[in-house]
């Protein structure tokens, strides 16, 4: 279940987006899990993990972003 329901959902989103933005979007896992270690577990986030987490975050704003062309 933990690894046959993800794929399929996975590659069902895929059928509805490009799959260089899925990709990035898949990126947010590792961004959820360090911050449910930091907000259940107490855990500390070096300045490499709050700058990871920031790039994810910032990469997924500049997909969503609609850019007016000239």
């Amino acid at each position: 279940v933990t690894a046959f329901l993800p794929y399929v959902l996975y590659s069902t989103g895929l059928e509805h987006m490009e799959s260089s933005k899925a990709s990035i979007l898949a990126s947010v896992e590792p961004v959820v899990s360090a911050l449910f270690g930091v907000f259940v577990f107490h855990e500390t986030l070096s300045f490499w993990g709050i700058l990871g987490i920031a790039m994810v975050l910032g990469a997924i704003v500049i997909l969503n972003v609609k850019l007016k062309k000239r």
